[in-house]
């Protein structure tokens, strides 16, 4: 059962490590510009905070800040150890990045939009940056449920 919801698991994962690191934890300019964290603590509501996390730290549109490494690379490791084989981490681990598009881009048609405006051009050039600025996120966490696979991986069984 929890192989099924891997990526859900380590979508999860990656949000609320990046929240709790941006919340509570000094953290260098190296490993994330101070002014995102600023623009975050910053940010009067819920909604605010997870655009913030959104587009400047997970799917940024430029280069990906080491935070963002970690914590794709986490949720890909607890999705790896979930789902119990190599194979099955990495394809869920990159699984969870896709979906967490997916749902980003939903997320924003409710907030700024109506039910009509899914398909409209507009919207789909949103979802195709996002896709675009997911491919660190996925390497990241294609490496962390391959790891993560290969340490919890099912038994095999040779006759």
């Amino acid at each position: 059962m929890l192989s099924k919801i891997g990526p859900l698991i380590g979508l999860a994962i990656a949000f609320v490590l990046v929240w709790a690191l941006m919340a509570y934890a000094p953290l260098p300019a190296s490993y994330l510009d101070p002014s995102i964290v600023n623009h975050f603590n910053t940010a009067p509501d819920l909604e605010r905070k997870l655009l913030v996390i959104i587009d400047e730290v997970l799917y940024p549109p430029s280069g990906i800040s080491t935070v963002a490494m970690l914590s794709w690379g986490a949720g890909g490791l607890v999705t790896g150890l979930v789902t119990q084989g190599p194979g099955r981490g990495l394809m869920a681990a990159i699984m969870s990045v896709i979906l967490g598009v997916v749902l980003v881009w939903l997320f924003y048609v409710a907030l700024f939009g109506s039910i009509d405006t899914i398909l409209s051009s507009a919207s789909l050039i949103q979802l195709d940056n996002y896709f675009m600025h997911s491919m660190w996120g996925a390497v990241s966490s294609g490496f962390g449920g391959l790891l993560g696979g290969a340490i919890n991986r099912e038994s095999l069984e040779y006759e």
